[in-house]
C-alpha cells in the first residue's frame, strides 16, 4: 500500500536534511495516532521499520544550503496494513507541520494503487536513490563486482524480518541505467557533534532486477538497501519483462 501527502511550504524554502523533517512528520503522525504502536516502532533500539519513503520537489532551485520550491510530496509505502492506517490518520489530524522553523502546510492526502507483480523479471524505477553498500559501509555502484551479492543481503534482510524465510531463490541484477547522486543530509547526533553535511552515494534511475514473484513484490513495498526508512531505496515498477 502507499500513500501520497502533499504539503506548501510558505517560506520557500527547505534545509538540507529535510529527511529527518520528514522522519519527525511521520513519528507525529503515528504518535497523534496511536502512541502504544508508536512506542512499538520507536520505543526500544533496531527495530525494522515496515516502510519507505521518497519526496518529490515542485518547482526546486538547489543552492548551497537550502532547497528553494513551492509545495513538497511525499510518497509512503508499507506492506503492513497498521502501519498505513495509523500513519493515515494522524496526517489527518496534522494541518500544519513545523521542523526547524520552517512551516510545512498540508494541502491533500491520497491513497495510492498499486501495481501487482506477476512476472519474475522487472524493470523498477528509483522514486528515492537506491544505496547499496558493502560490509565496511563502502557504497558500492552498480558496476561494481560485489555489487548484486550486496543487494542480495538487503533483499534476504527484509525477507527474514517480515516474512520470516530467506528469498525464494537470488536475485539477478540483468540491467540497469542508473546516474550516481550525491546526497547531502544531517540528522540530530550528527549535528550535536560535528559540523556540514553527511554525504552519501547512491544511484538513481531504471534497474532490472530478476527473482521470485514475492521477493520482488515485498521489495516494492518496503523499499531495498540501506537508510530506507530516511528517502532511500522506494522503488516503482517501470515494466514488467
Amino acid at each position: 500500500m502507499k500513500l501520497r501527502v502533499t504539503f506548501t511550504i510558505p517560506d520557500g524554502y527547505l534545509d538540507y536534511g529535510f529527511q529527518m523533517g520528514v522522519v519527525s512528520l511521520i513519528k507525529e503522525a503515528l504518535r497523534r495516532s496511536d502512541n502504544t504502536y508508536f512506542n512499538k516502532l520507536y520505543g526500544k533500539d533496531n527495530v525494522t521499520k515496515p516502510f519507505c519513503f521518497a519526496t518529490f520537489f515542485h518547482e526546486p532551485t538547489f543552492k548551497k544550503d537550502k532547497i528553494f520550491l513551492k509545495q513538497l510530496s511525499i510518497t509512503v509505502s508499507s506492506l503492513d496494513h497498521e502501519f498505513l492506517l495509523h500513519f493515515h490518520n494522524g496526517l489527518i489530524q496534522i494541518v500544519e507541520f513545523q521542523y526547524k522553523e520552517v512551516c510545512w502546510i498540508k494541502e491533500n492526502v491520497q491513497l495510492l494503487k498499486e501495481k501487482n507483480i506477476s512476472s519474475p523479471s522487472v524493470i523498477f524505477k528509483t522514486l528515492s536513490p537506491l544505496l547499496i553498500e558493502d560490509k565496511k559501509g563502502n557504497p558500492l555502484s552498480p558496476e561494481h563486482t560485489s555489487y548484486e551479492e550486496e543487494l542480495n543481503y538487503y533483499a534476504d534482510v527484509l525477507a527474514q524480518e517480515f516474512h520470516h524465510r530467506s528469498l525464494y531463490r537470488s536475485i539477478v541484477v540483468k540491467n540497469h541505467n542508473m546516474k550516481k547522486t550525491v546526497i547531502k543530509s544531517t540528522n540530530r547526533e550528527w549535528e550535536k557533534n560535528k559540523k556540514g553535511f553527511l554525504y552519501f552515494t547512491a544511484y538513481r534511475g531504471l534497474i532490472e532486477l530478476d527473482g521470485h514473484p514475492e521477493d520482488l513484490k515485498l521489495m516494492y513495498r518496503v523499499g531495498l538497501g540501506r537508510r530506507r526508512t530516511q528517502n532511500f531505496g522506494l522503488l516503482d515498477v517501470y515494466r514488467q519483462t
